[in-house]
């Protein structure tokens, strides 16, 4: 295994985790205002 410095992995970590999450929050809108579309 590399050696890396903490910060860099918990950097590495952090990113990791905020990405999904947002790309999770914008499919919840599209899906949200496909359905709102839909309705009117």
């Amino acid at each position: 295994m590399n050696q890396q410095p903490q910060w860099k992995r918990d950097g590495a970590k952090k990113k990791a985790r905020k990405t999904p999450q947002n790309a999770r929050r914008k499919r919840k809108q599209i899906n949200h205002w496909r359905s709102v579309l839909k309705k009117q």
